[in-house]
């Protein structure tokens, strides 16, 4: 049998279908992000967007649905999956969560190529599945709270046994789109119904560390060249990557650029990258990459990160890309290094003009930039001196590291200066085009250069002290390590 419907994941059955129920009150409503129908009968047939979402019927119709749940919602109490039933009667409609990690895309998918699903294995409840009375205009309500514990996509797939299709809304229709309805523990917490209970091994009332607590520290987690299209030659490895930064809990992670293959497109972005990557949700602090210009003006990154059309937002302005915020203790920047997209990097350019202001009103003791193009690199980029004037304004500010990606290995530099000179006044620069589309082999040693490896995928951790940094390249897949510390200037 195709896969898509013969693989075994984590399995989630319709507990409950109920006609005409609305979400409480105090749920977020979070309508679909894509949609699609495959048919069982031509497995290699592809989903037409345009084509209603049909379910059940002699085509074995399945309908695939995507959501991305926010950071806001959880942990969450209670979610329920709402589809609008157009016309048709239904028996035992059953929703099944789609096996972690997977994506599929709109218009491409088909039964053949689509991500495992937990169809055709495990059994259902008949009795709980059964929609005896589902007539067209109606919403079909379907608890779901085991499959929704986290923030990202989460996707499902829903069947049924009918002799003829059932026919739902599509997320095109606005009035009907379908939705999930996420109710958070937040609002227990508020109205005082909240669990006080202690967890297990923490002690009554002790409260655990948030994220990135690191007992005197700051645990910052960096990344570049992260997701692609699993299957098409590289290893795509950013589930595993990812996987080890969100276990590691870090209170951001910079993302180096390049941030889905092959073109950084919002599709990519909310295929790959979304997934994977994107469960750390607003701890992600990014910056754009070269893949990521290969979509005029790098539109998939700025929509997916700033929203749709949005002029500027958390990660700069549109088309531009740069920032800063404050973490730790420290001050931290997001530079934009595609210097022929954003009118130069040079001395006077609007980014290298924005970079001294920001320097000049944030004298904190210890600075951190990153950018996706390294300043210098032992990889087949090799250098790029288009971006020495940004490392000359923060030497002269007094900033201690620079973080890059686009060569895919590990490096670590000593000190130096922007012309590549011996300086422990300089900066210390690292690569970590490690996240997960796959390892480039080192071609030189650069001036400088420290460590390298050029086998392990993973990412750089970085604790942030005050005066004093600490660092720790994390393998996720691969075997390498490296370690070390250092002081601020």
């Amino acid at each position: 049998m195709p896969r898509l419907f013969v693989t075994v994941a984590l399995f989630i059955a319709a507990v409950l279908v109920a006609l005409g129920a609305s979400p409480p009150a105090s749920a977020v409503a979070v309508r679909a992000s894509a949609d699609a129908a495959v048919t069982a009968a031509r497995p290699k047939q592809r989903d037409s967007a345009k084509a209603p979402l049909r379910v059940g019927g002699p085509g074995r119709w399945r309908v695939l649905l995507s959501f991305r749940v926010p950071a806001g919602v959880v942990p969450v109490r209670q979610a329920t999956l709402r589809v609008w039933a157009a016309r048709r009667p239904a028996q035992r409609v059953s929703v099944r969560r789609l096996a972690a990690g997977w994506s599929w895309r709109e218009g491409r998918v088909s039964v053949a190529n689509g991500p495992p699903g937990t169809v055709g294995a495990g059994a259902w409840s008949p009795s709980a599945n059964r929609c005896s009375r589902c007539r067209g205009g109606a919403w079909l309500s379907i608890d779901v709270t085991r499959a929704v514990r986290r923030v990202g996509t989460v996707g499902f797939v829903l069947t049924a046994r009918t002799p003829r299709p059932l026919v739902l809304a599509s997320r095109r229709d606005r009035r009907h789109a379908p939705e999930l309805a996420v109710e958070s523990r937040a609002s227990d917490r508020a109205a005082g119904t909240g669990s006080t209970a202690p967890r297990p091994g923490s002690g009554a009332g002790a409260q655990g560390p948030g994220p990135g607590a690191t007992g005197g520290g700051t645990l910052v987690a960096a990344a570049g060249d992260l997701a692609c299209e699993p299957g098409r030659g590289d290893p795509c490895r950013q589930q595993a990557t990812s996987d080890l930064v969100l276990g590691l809990n870090p209170a951001a992670f910079l993302a180096l650029g390049d941030m889905a293959y092959p073109d950084g497109t919002l599709d990519q972005l909310r295929a790959w990258y979304e997934p994977s990557w994107g469960r750390l949700g607003a701890r992600v602090h990014p910056v754009p990459g070269n893949h990521d210009f290969h979509t005029g003006g790098a539109a998939g990154y700025f929509d997916f990160f700033n929203g749709v059309g949005a002029a500027t937002g958390r990660v700069g302005d549109r088309g531009l890309g740069w920032y800063s915020f404050d973490l730790g203790g420290w001050h931290i920047v997001a530079l934009n290094s595609a210097c022929g997209e954003i009118g130069g990097c040079g001395p006077g350019s609007p980014e290298e003009a924005w970079l001294r202001a920001d320097l000049a009103a944030h004298r904190t003791a210890c600075t951190l930039a990153f950018w996706h193009t390294p300043r210098f690199s032992s990889g087949p980029h090799s250098d790029q001196p288009l971006v020495a004037p940004l490392w000359f304004a923060l030497q002269e500010a007094g900033a201690e590291l620079v973080l890059s990606g686009h060569d895919h290995h590990y490096e670590r530099f000593a000190a130096q200066n922007a012309w590549g000179a011996a300086d422990p006044r300089g900066l210390r620069q690292f690569i970590a085009g490690t996240g997960g589309k796959g390892t480039r082999p080192v071609v030189r040693t650069a001036p400088n250069s420290e460590v390298r490896d050029d086998v392990s995928l993973g990412a750089l951790l970085l604790t942030l002290r005050p005066g004093r940094y600490d660092w720790h390249f994390a393998s996720a897949v691969g075997t390498f390590a490296d370690a070390g510390s250092d002081t601020c200037h």
